[in-house]
């Protein structure tokens, strides 16, 4: 697993319930007015907004930002109404709210996340204000210098990934029960081939996120109907457990959290990343744009 930032300092920094700050800011395409402070009412901690993203970079380029609802006993509340205003680091005025995209088909009752496209052309730790049920949530958000994680428009890693003939000491290929069947061929033998390859890390028995059990359920039901025309894997994190090494896939992908989902084209470059938490339709648009050879589409 990459070092930059360990899955340990991730989970803290999303579990936290600092707030802090805010600056100047601009949601992708929000438009319209801005207001005045970044201190409108925030709401008691009953509710609170969850980072789900684990990468996200100072870039002039719009990325997807995740985020999610849960109650003060840390249980899932995520499935009404979202918005989502942002201030970048130094102070100043909150952007225009921009409403989110609810994302839930196969994430289970309430666990689903929301998402926006959102340029943070600065890094640092950005305010973020959410209205949800009648409520202004403070969300701080972490923005990296750069991407720890291979981007959108850039070669995929080519490193072999374990299957059944050469687990790369893996004691098991998928903690799914039962096992999924997508560990037959190795990524090295599929990117950059030909055909667009859809690849998901995720370890439904050991996730610390909790959602990788879910994605991988929810992914398995698009390979038959597009199998014909796009390559399928999926990849573990542990070599064993949580306390053991991680599979050499994860690190030569620089992977710091999971789950993730990639879409490569034929060429071996990324046209679509997604990480956290992803429901069946945010997947199934990137697996058939892919079938259609549609590139720089939009989520």
């Amino acid at each position: 697993m990459h070092d930059a930032v360990s899955r340990r300092t991730f989970l803290e920094f999303v579990g936290g319930a600092a707030m802090v700050g805010g600056g100047a800011a601009f949601l992708a395409g929000c438009g319209g007015s801005k207001s005045s402070s970044t201190t409108t009412s925030i709401s008691p901690l009953a509710l609170q907004p969850r980072v789900v993203s684990s990468d996200l970079y100072a870039s002039p380029t719009p990325q997807r930002l995740a985020f999610t609802v849960v109650t003060a006993n840390n249980e899932p509340d995520a499935g009404k109404a979202a918005r989502i205003a942002l201030a970048a680091p130094g102070g100043g005025a909150l952007s225009a709210f921009v409403p989110a995209t609810a994302r839930g088909k196969g994430l289970g009752q309430f666990r689903g996340v929301y998402t926006v496209d959102a340029t943070l052309a600065k890094d640092g730790i950005w305010q973020a204000v959410v209205e949800y049920d009648g409520a202004q949530l403070a969300l701080p958000l972490q923005v990296g210098t750069a991407p720890q994680v291979v981007t959108i428009g850039s070669k995929a890693p080519t490193a072999a990934s374990p299957t059944k003939a050469k687990p790369l000491g893996a004691a098991r290929l998928c903690t799914r029960t039962p096992a999924c069947p997508l560990h037959t061929r190795s990524l090295d033998a599929l990117v950059g081939k030909g055909r667009p390859v859809a690849v998901m890390f995720a370890t439904p028995a050991y996730c610390q996120t909790s959602y990788c059990g879910e994605v991988l359920d929810a992914m398995l039901p698009l390979v038959p109907t597009y199998g014909a025309k796009v390559d399928f894997v999926h990849v573990e994190i542990y070599l064993d457990t949580p306390v053991g090494g991680y599979i050499p896939t994860v690190d030569a992908w620089k992977l710091p959290s999971e789950p993730w989902f990639f879409g490569i084209d034929g060429a071996g470059v990324v046209q679509a990343r997604l990480d956290g938490a992803f429901d069946q339709t945010e997947m199934q648009t990137v697996v058939d744009a892919l079938a259609k050879n549609q590139l720089h589409f939009e989520l």
